[in-house]
Formats: structure tokens, C-alpha cells, sequence
């Protein structure tokens, strides 16, 4: 039997190794049947399922973001960068920044309120979280601030305040 095993431990690192993920789960719980405690076996099964998990969810990221709903679309690849960073993280790390600077453009050209301009300065504030030195949503954001610090001048009425942060802009 540790024979048999060993066969089909071979069969699964072969799958694995190209790419087929189905085919060694399928290979690693017939040895799971045999000895659940040989080797790696479960830690590999918990991987792929995990793998497919993630692989699931990502596609239904993209339906999402194909769908024009992007919102949900965030949120769904956020959730997968919670649950394991390493899944495709430049892809994700692309199409979030590219949806937040679309939903902040979006949201900018919509507002008619201070606080609607600083609900887009935290969207762009999460682009710089995925794209840390990004030029244009820096450049952006402290537009964005310096509006909100140049309305905030005006109400109050302090109009040295107001024309130094417009002469900024």
C-alpha cells in the first residue's frame, strides 16, 4: 500500500507541477483515503481549495467590474487581497487602483458638496494605498484638499486664508 501511496503522491506533484490543480486533488484525497497523515497531503488539498476559492471569487471581481458595478467590484478584491495577498496581487493591485481613480473622477465631476469632494479625496487616498507614489493621485488628493481647505477658509470668512490656498490651485 505505502507503495500504491507513493505512485500516486508521484501522479499528484505531476499534476501540480502542471498546473492541474483538479487533477491532484483528485490524486492527493484517493491518498488522504489511504493515510490521511502521508506527507503533505492535506496541507496541498487545503492550498488548492483555497487556490479555487480565490480563483472563484477573482472571477466574480471581474464579473463585477465588467458589469459597471464597481463598488462591489472593490469590494471584492479587497476581500481577496485580505484573505491571501499573494493571489494574483499585481493584477489586483491594477484594476483597484484603476477603479478608484474611475469612481473618484466619477464622484468629483458629481459633487456639489464639501463633503462630497472629501468622499473622493479618501478615494483617491485608497489608490495611493495600492500605488503608494502614484503622481497623478497625489496630485489629485491634494487638489481635492486644498478645495476643502479653501471652502472651509471661506465659510469661516477668513479670506487671507482663502486667497493664499486658491493662489495654490
Amino acid at each position: 500500500q505505502l507503495d500504491r501511496i507513493a505512485q500516486l503522491y508521484g501522479q499528484a506533484t505531476q499534476s501540480l507541477n502542471i498546473g492541474d490543480q483538479a487533477g491532484a486533488a483528485r490524486w492527493l484525497e484517493e491518498i488522504s483515503a489511504l493515510d490521511p497523515n502521508y506527507r503533505d497531503t492535506n496541507s496541498l488539498l487545503s492550498q488548492i481549495k483555497l487556490t479555487e476559492e480565490l480563483t472563484n471569487q477573482y472571477a466574480e471581481a471581474e464579473r463585477l467590474r465588467q458589469a459597471g458595478q464597481l463598488v462591489d467590484a472593490v469590494r471584492a478584491y479587497e476581500a481577496i487581497r485580505a484573505a491571501n495577498r499573494s493571489f494574483k496581487p499585481d493584477e489586483i493591485a491594477v484594476t483597484l487602483y484603476d477603479i478608484y481613480m474611475q469612481l473618484a473622477a466619477e464622484q468629483l465631476k458629481q459633487a456639489t458638496t464639501v463633503s462630497a469632494v472629501e468622499a473622493v479625496i479618501n478615494l483617491y487616498q485608497q489608490a495611493l494605498t495600492v500605488r503608494p507614489l502614484d503622481a497623478a493621485a497625489d496630485t489629485a488628493r491634494r487638489l481635492a484638499l486644498t478645495f476643502v481647505d479653501t471652502a472651509s477658509a471661506y465659510q469661516a470668512k477668513q479670506w487671507d486664508t482663502v486667497i493664499q490656498k486658491a493662489s495654490l490651485v
